[in-house]
């Protein structure tokens, strides 16, 4: 009994998991035109996940980021290009974009990506040539591994 029990549940947080991924999928096509940002549900197994390109050109150079949403947890954005020498803000486990602070309410399940990560990317790289040119993020910043808060 708790077998199916425990199936009938994990297939209801798998739905719910899909309906949400497919109503951001919406918001982004209904917000940004195809040549911005171009997404794709890929389903695998049991799991679904939104795949969203973000290309672009800011002062002559091309963009592009990857967003990955499994309507679980937050989205994960990764920079595709251009190749960044000295990366700021991302993770050193799998290379994503620190886009916010996640102990604070910047993103949580009743945000969209099309009007917080989007942006956040565009940001970043912004950000980050900053960095390039005056070697100090522009932005503030914490850094919660050690506490230190910087505006």
């Amino acid at each position: 009994m708790m077998k199916y029990l425990n199936n009938g549940i994990k297939k209801m947080y798998n739905q719910a998991a899909l309906f949400r991924i497919i109503h951001e999928k919406r918001l982004l096509e209904k917000n940004y035109d195809r040549s911005f940002v171009r997404c794709e549900l890929i389903s695998q197994k049991n799991t679904s996940k939104l795949v969203c390109h973000v290309h672009y050109i800011l002062m002559g150079e091309n963009i592009h980021f990857r967003i990955v949403y499994d309507g679980r947890f937050s989205p994960k954005a990764w920079i595709v290009s251009p190749r960044i020498e000295d990366p700021q803000h991302i993770y050193p486990d799998d290379g994503r974009l620190c886009l916010y602070d996640p102990d604070t309410d910047e993103w949580n399940v009743e945000k969209n990506i099309y009007n917080t990560f989007v942006p956040w990317c565009q940001q970043w790289i912004i950000f980050q040539r900053l960095y390039e040119q005056t070697g100090k993020w522009q932005h503030p910043e914490r850094h919660p591994a050690t506490g230190i808060e910087k505006n």
